[in-house]
Parts: C-alpha cells; structure tokens; sequence
C-alpha cells in the first residue's frame, strides 16, 4: 500500500510540474489576438516603444496597425517586427494635442465596442477607465497619464502624443479629432525601427497592465 501510496503521490507531483511547465510556456507568449476591442500586452510592447523613442507624454496605434499574432517572448526582434507589423515603415509622428482631444480621441476609440474596431487604439502613458452600458461618445469615465505618478488628464493642458504617421493623417476617421497642423514634428525612425530598437535594448515588456478597464455592472 504504502509503495501505491508513493506511486500516486510521484504521478500527482508529475501532473502539477507539467502544469507549471504550460502555464510558464503560456506566461512566455504574447498577443494580440483580441487587439480590436481589448487591450494587448503585445500591442503594448509597440506603443511603448513609439512612446520611448518620441519621448512624448502619450503614444497609441489602432488595432489596424498590428497582424493578429501570438508570439512567443523569445522571438528575435526582426521576427516580431516582420510578423507583428504590416506598415512597419510607417514614420512615428509626435501629435500636439489637448486633453479634451485626447478624450475625444479615446471616445472614438470605444464607439463600436463591443464590436471590434480597427480604430480601436493601444495606448501608453493612459489608463482609460470607461462604462461600455454608455452611450457611444460618453463612455469615457476616467483618464490618467502618466505610469508611475498618475495625473488626471487636463482638458486644457497640451499633450505630446506619438503615433505612425498614417494615423496622424487622419486615418479611420481621426480627421475628426485633430487636423494635420496638430503634427508637432515627423522623426526619422520608423514604427519597426523603434520597436526592434525597443527588444534590442532589454526594455521592459509590461503585458497587460490595465490601461483600457471596462467598469463592470
């Protein structure tokens, strides 16, 4: 009995180790599967990179800007970028925007949600709380910026925003939201630049770390 007992016990000890072995490999991939209507933890390892080459006070990417890919973390550089971006020689564009366009910007964002949405944007520098039960241009309920010392977005205050340049164009109907005078400067890097740059250089991969929180009922 006592060496079944021990038989279990090790076939048991076995099951929980591949367990933890799976979800490891599942801790390792990031995606962006759902990028139309949530947030990404890979989506957001582009923006953040967008926003770190700029040096603005926000970045963000429509859903359009990504292939719908899942990929493991220890995917080489050039294969995240050649796989993940399908304008990945887009130029990153700094914005100069207000908060309120910012918000209106945001609002736009989640119109369609839950539906997917191309222009459903990425973001970095914000976390976005919004109520889903709104209606469509009102759903955003709170806006900080900021990652480590959050601050409530200010209608009033200006914001260096960086995107591609498609975006800053206008594209999906972000005409709406700002004109092409709001383009503060164009850099020379490009969206795949920045990133690969980004992975090259170690920096940190947040995943997912709510900055798009829809209020439950």
């Amino acid at each position: 009995m006592m060496a079944k007992s021990r038989a279990v016990n090790s076939i048991l000890w076995m099951a929980v180790l591949l367990l933890l072995s799976i979800a490891v490999v599942w801790a390792q991939d990031l995606s962006t599967k759902n990028v139309r209507t949530e947030e990404s933890d890979l989506a957001n390892v582009v923006v953040d990179a967008l926003r770190d080459a700029s040096g603005a006070d926000i970045a963000w990417l429509p859903a359009a800007a990504f292939n719908e890919v899942t990929l493991s973390r220890d995917t080489p550089p050039a294969e995240v970028v050649s796989k993940l971006l399908p304008y990945r020689d887009d130029r990153v564009v700094v914005l100069k925007l207000t908060g309120a366009q910012v918000l209106q910007a945001l609002e736009r964002a989640l119109t369609l949600y839950p539906q997917p949405n191309a222009g459903f944007l990425q973001v970095s520098g914000l976390q976005v709380t919004f109520d889903p039960a709104k209606p469509a241009g009102e759903r955003v309920a709170r806006v900080q910026v900021g990652t480590e010392n959050k601050q409530e977005l200010n209608p009033q205050r200006e914001y260096r925003v960086a995107t591609s340049a498609t975006l800053a164009y206008g594209a999906l109907g972000y005409f709406k939201v700002w004109e092409r005078s709001a383009i503060e400067r164009e850099t020379d890097k490009t969206v795949g630049d920045a990133l690969r740059v980004y992975l090259e250089a170690g920096k940190p991969i947040a995943g997912i770390s709510e900055r798009i929180v829809a209020v439950k009922p």
